[in-house]
């Protein structure tokens, strides 16, 4: 066997060849079809449903574009619940203040157990389970309440660390009839009192003071009201909403038509980002102390309802919307006044509160912003949203760039957003929580979740805690130690969508046969020694591309994918190695093939270094992609021909 070129799963599996006779001839080699070793996942299933698929290593102390958090203050400490989207479940700890770096969750939400991540719901083997959930709250008993966004509906799980056995049972399903309905609105054009619409679309949901339940029901642009009494135990799925906001009745779901008037200056959109009488693919809700309640707003702002409420009211404010004015023609495009910046592509998704101060994760700008209480803002007319006076994520309010713009996060960053967003890839600060002293922050594309102490004065230093990553420099989707592989390309991979590959090499000529994989997610090449010992959980022996086994930067050092280096790599496929054991790496997103010498052969945790580029005309700089005899854009296969010529 000389290499296998993966398909799917982010795993190579090793056949064994069963001998026939004595007279063996390798045409007549027979392998068993039931795989007898892996490699990249820590469990080997030789046969039903796969379970352990994810990218890179899963455990249950790993997130993947987490998008939710939740608090349940009713039990001291309170449990941190967190909606670990990617992978389909919520991951819960019993004791939000004591969790550190590493820790594996004490429960899971909408999977069998820790390692499963398939997406679960109606037409699965497991109805209970969650699709892609973001949104999460917990009622005053301690119910969970999960938005199932890719089965569109609501699950309660009544007190999950009550529940006794490894599969949590759900209560109630909102959205849906019963445990075999996941469309959007059930199927109809039009929604109703009892329908939703998410469609894999991040959502919010949120309790008022009297137990009333708020959920934001994004693609149908509006927010509705469950009434405490339709969601008592025992109560019958499917209950009926009382109220809306953001449509004038419950049967209609469209933005107003721009009828010219434009006093943000955005002419040409549907509706004015500074209109108070619709929301856009609304997200996180939140009420302040006064009953008011807080919306975050694809159109990158924060709409503000106050109460009583009635269906169609107006907004009584508006966060997040600068426009220009005679004082200022040209307002900044990032400050503390505004929200995003870009327009609907990258909405705000977060909104909660650090006592009687709105928090906001202003998704495209890679911080979370901290205004005065309501109350203390500025008239209107004076200043049509109000700047914020708290900063985390950045060091002025002029600054948006993801993790500061530096090559690794930091205790300090969040993540902005990356190459080919969308509004329903949430990759910028997600949501929050606060509990004591503690700020909680969903950093999505980072991976993980950090934890900002609180300083005198209100503000927040660097953070001190986080899940979902083994410190604060690291990244990945999931985990990564050197023992896992990730076969779906990076995101926004060569600056189009997901794609698919790896690939996997024996080197016959070397002692012992060196394996080597190449893990395009990760942007790496992995060595192990002897693939005749490799099996689920081995170690790699050498790495190409990234100084460690625990990094996963485009282009190391740079973590650019304009800036190339002789040492890193962008989403690697193609893998070669010639007679004297020189490896030779399709580097497919730069453009080119990299060569390195017998990497085994070099001292011990040395950083490989390319001596040969081929398709590019150096190792530094943004790869040309003019078409030429010398030049390469897309590089993915390679092998050598008889006579030792690359193709």
């Amino acid at each position: 066997m000389k290499n296998i070129q993966s398909i799917t799963l982010p795993a190579v599996f090793i056949l064994a060849a069963q001998f026939a006779g004595a007279q063996i001839t390798p045409t007549s080699t027979v392998f068993n079809p039931a795989p007898s070793r892996i490699v990249g996942q820590a469990l080997l299933q030789q046969s039903g449903i796969l379970t352990a698929i994810a990218t890179n290593l899963v455990e249950g102390r790993e997130l993947n574009r987490p998008q939710g958090i939740a608090l349940d203050t009713s039990v001291s400490p309170p449990i941190l619940y967190v909606a670990d989207s990617g992978n389909n479940r919520v991951l819960a700890w019993k004791n939000a203040f004591g969790f550190t770096k590493g820790d594996i969750a004490d429960k899971v939400v909408g999977q069998r157990d820790l390692i499963s991540t398939s997406p679960q719901g109606p037409g699965s083997n497991l109805t209970s389970g969650l699709s892609f959930p973001t949104g999460l709250a917990v009622d005053s008993k301690g119910a969970l309440y999960v938005i199932d966004t890719g089965n569109n509906r609501i699950l309660r799980y009544p007190a999950p660390f009550s529940q006794t056995g490894d599969l949590l049972q759900f209560d109630l399903i909102i959205g849906q009839k019963d445990v075999d309905g996941h469309s959007a609105n059930e199927g109809t054009v039009f929604p109703s009192e009892k329908t939703l619409a998410f469609n894999n679309a991040p959502a919010g949901l949120t309790f008022d003071k009297d137990g009333n339940l708020w959920v934001a029901d994004r693609l149908n642009n509006r927010v509705l009201r469950y009434p405490a009494g339709a969601l008592g135990s025992g109560a019958p799925n499917e209950p009926s909403a009382d109220l809306v906001l953001g449509e004038k009745d419950f049967t209609t779901n469209a933005l107003p038509l721009n009828l010219g008037a434009s006093l943000c200056g955005n002419s040409g959109m549907a509706a004015e980002p500074c209109g108070k009488n619709f929301l856009r693919q609304p997200s996180g809700l939140a009420f302040d102390p006064k009953g008011r309640l807080f919306v975050a707003d694809g159109d990158s702002r924060v709409v503000v309802y106050a109460p009583p409420f009635s269906i169609g009211e107006l907004s009584a404010r508006i966060m997040g919307v600068v426009f220009p004015t005679t004082q200022n023609p040209n307002p900044l495009r990032v400050s503390e006044s505004t929200l995003g910046g870009l327009g609907p592509q990258i909405p705000v998704t977060g909104v909660f509160f650090v006592g009687d101060r709105p928090f906001v994760a202003d998704t495209a700008n890679a911080r979370v912003l901290g205004y005065d209480p309501f109350d203390q803002w500025a008239d209107e007319a004076t200043a049509y949203s109000p700047p914020a006076k708290v900063l985390v994520g950045q060091t002025s309010f002029q600054g948006f760039n993801s993790n500061q713009n530096l090559p690794r996060p930091t205790a300090a960053t969040l993540a902005g957003p990356q190459p080919n967003f969308t509004a329903f890839l949430v990759s910028g600060p997600a949501a929050g929580a606060f509990a004591g002293t503690d700020m909680f922050v969903v950093d999505t594309g980072n991976n993980r979740v950090l934890v900002f102490p609180q300083q005198s004065g209100g503000t927040f230093s660097s953070a001190n805690r986080l899940l979902g990553q083994l410190d604060f420099q690291y990244n990945s989707v999931n985990l990564i130690e050197g023992r896992e592989v990730g076969f779906t390309g990076n995101f926004g991979s060569c600056g189009t969508a997901l794609t698919t590959g790896g690939f996997a090499l024996i080197d016959p000529a070397s002692t012992p046969p060196h394996l080597y994989i190449a893990d395009p997610t990760n942007n790496r090449v992995l060595g192990f020694n002897d693939y005749r010992k490799v099996n689920a959980g081995s170690k790699a022996d050498v790495v190409v591309g990234q100084p460690d086994l625990l990094s996963a930067v485009i282009n190391f050092p740079n973590n650019s994918a304009t800036q190339t280096t002789d040492v890193g790599l962008w989403s690697p496929e193609g893998l070669a190695v010639d007679a004297d054991g020189n490896l030779y790496v399709a580097d497919t997103c730069n453009g080119r093939v990299l060569r390195f010498p017998k990497p085994f052969a070099q001292p011990q945790g040395i950083l490989q270094r390319a001596n040969l580029v081929l398709g590019q005309f150096t190792f530094f700089g943004q790869p040309g992609r003019d078409l030429s005899r010398s030049t390469m854009r897309t590089s993915y296969g390679l092998a050598f021909t008889a006579d030792g010529s690359l193709v």
